[in-house]
């Protein structure tokens, strides 16, 4: 088997202050005007593309940027934003392929205090320097910032989302052509339509050529300072503007109170978007959701794999709302070398040039240093990964109660769907979300599809009386795992095709031979005493999750989210947000392969 190349990282940025002004030493460049550049950002992209005048007259607006820099371009737009008194909707989608530090970042926008306001708003949530798609809520929500960690000639083409405005900005093309480059712009006039307005401090004869190509009418204006000329462009005959989506007129059904069901009430309700949260339980994570305690950790590969890809941008997407959920119970995982072949498979992660924030690999010594026990391997040390209560988590996302029924019959009419439930309970709605869990194969014979294409596995952790384990130990993995709760040691979990829903000894059994006999003495080795829970996993047979929205834009009104196997926590809260967007109308974040890799059509090999 042909070996995957390694998962693209961020290099670090060469940028260094000159008298006050952040310049770029790879580039030879500097980030903005040393004139004013917050005037010239007015000048060249707000003026530019009349953007103003487009706040006044628009609910909702998707911009797009190229080259993210320090962020002072949406701290003008969010400047604007705040003093025009718009309403309006706003979708900034920027790229940038070598990440500045928050602390750079905020040095340079220092230089603007009529920006103070705007810039604390973005510094504070300023995006770790991880490789994947970030999101950023700003202006009370008003204003969502979609950044792309990685090159924009790479990027462009896998996404799908139609602009009203572009930024063109980053450094001169002369010294950063990839940025300016055939694809880029080719595929800036694929994302546009008809009307989209473009700016540019630059008039270089290439990129206005490639814009002409692309459809764009282009005029040379004024520039900003000592540049003579700067470009505006409008798109004549791009793909035709989707109708803005009437959120009034839009009433979800969602299908499930887990950790999918209560994200995506999470999601719509930050939409404005009216949904009704349905399961067969009177509570939310009543079923794989309700362990006392989860991991949330990301799950690093060998190699550029999809489902790394999609893990590393929904684990970054989960560290905001869990620091405002109250669920953490612990932080940072110690994923040790053990058994072997994990052993061997971390020693090559460890080589992968992952960010030390997010992993880095530790020596036998100073794990039982940081520790303070002995151990005799080395390990990954994942410092923001988290244990937290899922349940606490899954009642912070849901915007209310979920009611009680056991849906029986699921009929599409003209408006909509119509839902039965085994007790007689009736519900409406323009369109309904499948997050059923284990439940989610039957729904879908429900609807023609075969329930053979997935694979249910029973998980049942074990847990124990808190004796010598210390209190600020962080959660171990090993094959299994050991979990400091606040009362109780978690260690986990089994895994049995035979689906019982009883906890059983031999299973308790299963999870004491996973623990490293060098653990032995953090627990009470007595299984007699333990407790334990049982909960049902789904999965498909391609190891990746289920989330469709549209069923691929052939069943209009049915979308999915499930599937999600062992990693629920960590994957739901992102993919949920893709499904809310989508049912509102919003611009897509996901890349076309992955879209494809989660799709009904690749689970079950059809189309209809």
């Amino acid at each position: 088997m042909t070996e995957q190349p390694p998962l693209p990282q961020l290099p670090k940025p060469d940028v260094c202050f000159v008298d006050g002004q952040l310049v770029s030493s790879e580039f030879d460049d500097i980030f903005f005007s040393a004139q004013d550049g917050l005037a010239e950002t007015q000048h060249v992209f707000i003026a530019g593309t009349s953007l103003e005048k487009m706040l006044a007259e628009n609910t909702h607006l998707v911009i797009g940027e190229t080259g993210f820099g320090t962020g002072l371009n949406l701290c003008a737009v969010m400047a604007l934003l705040d003093t025009s008194d718009s309403q309006c909707r706003i979708d900034y989608i920027s790229f940038e392929a070598s990440p500045l530090e928050a602390g750079t970042a905020d040095r340079a926008l220092s230089a603007f205090s009529g920006l103070d306001a705007y810039r604390h708003q973005l510094i504070a949530s300023w995006p770790r320097r991880w490789p994947g798609v970030h999101h950023v809520e700003l202006c009370n929500g008003q204003l969502h910032l979609q950044l792309h960690y990685g090159q924009a000639e790479d990027i462009l083409p896998t996404l799908d989302f139609t602009a009203d405005a572009w930024f063109l900005d980053g450094f001169a093309p002369a010294r950063n052509d990839s940025l300016w480059s055939e694809t880029v712009l080719r595929n800036i006039g694929r994302l546009s339509r008809a009307g989209t307005k473009l700016a540019s401090f630059t008039v270089a004869g290439a990129v206005r050529q490639r814009l002409a190509d692309t459809g764009f009418e282009v005029t040379k204006q004024p520039g900003f300072g000592h540049k003579r000329h700067m470009l505006v462009a409008e798109m004549k005959a791009g793909r035709q503007a989707l109708p803005a989506t009437e959120q009034a007129d839009q009433h979800v059904l969602i299908v499930g109170a887990g950790i999918a069901g209560c994200a995506l009430s999470y999601h719509l309700d930050r939409l404005n978007i009216s949904h009704q949260l349905i399961d067969a339980e009177t509570v939310v994570a009543g079923q794989a959701s309700g362990n006392p305690a989860g991991l949330v950790l990301p799950h690093l590969s060998v190699g550029d794999s999809l489902a790394a890809r999609l893990s590393l941008s929904a684990f970054a997407d989960m560290l905001a709302p869990l620091d405002a959920s109250g669920a953490i119970l612990s932080e940072q995982v110690v994923s040790l070398d053990m058994p072997d072949i994990k052993a061997r498979r971390q020693q090559k992660l460890a080589t992968q040039g992952y960010p030390e924030d997010l992993a880095c690999y530790r020596t036998a010594d100073e794990l039982s240093e940081m520790l303070n026990i002995s151990v005799d391997v080395g390990g990954m040390v994942i410092p923001q990964a988290k244990l937290i209560s899922p349940r606490s988590f899954c009642a912070y996302l849901a915007a209310s109660e979920p009611i009680k029924a056991q849906i029986t019959d699921m009929a599409r009419h003209a408006a909509g769907w119509h839902l039965t439930s085994s007790e007689g309970v009736q519900f409406d709605g323009t369109h309904l979300v499948l997050c059923s869990g284990h439940a989610l194969p039957d729904m879908l014979e429900q609807l023609g599809y075969s329930s053979g294409r997935f694979q249910l596995t029973t998980g049942q952790i074990s847990l124990m009386p808190a004796r010598d384990m210390p209190e600020d130990l962080p959660t171990l993995n090993f094959g299994g795992y050991l979990a400091r709760l606040p009362e109780q040691v978690m260690l986990g979990a089994s895994y049995d095709f035979t689906l019982s829903d009883r906890v059983l000894e031999r299973a308790h059994r299963h999870n004491l031979a996973l623990l490293p006999e060098q653990l032995h003495h953090l627990i009470d080795t007595d299984i007699s005493g333990w407790q334990g829970r049982v909960a049902n996993r789904l999965a498909t047979e391609f190891r990746m999750p289920l989330c469709d929205y549209d069923c691929g834009g052939q069943i209009e009104g049915l979308s999915v989210l499930g599937a999600l196997g062992s990693r629920g926590l960590t994957l739901g809260f992102f993919l949920a947000r893709h499904l809310a967007g989508q049912i509102a109308g919003r611009p897509d974040f996901l890349q076309r392969r992955l879209k494809d890799a989660m799709s009904l059509n690749r689970v079950f090999g059809i189309s209809f």
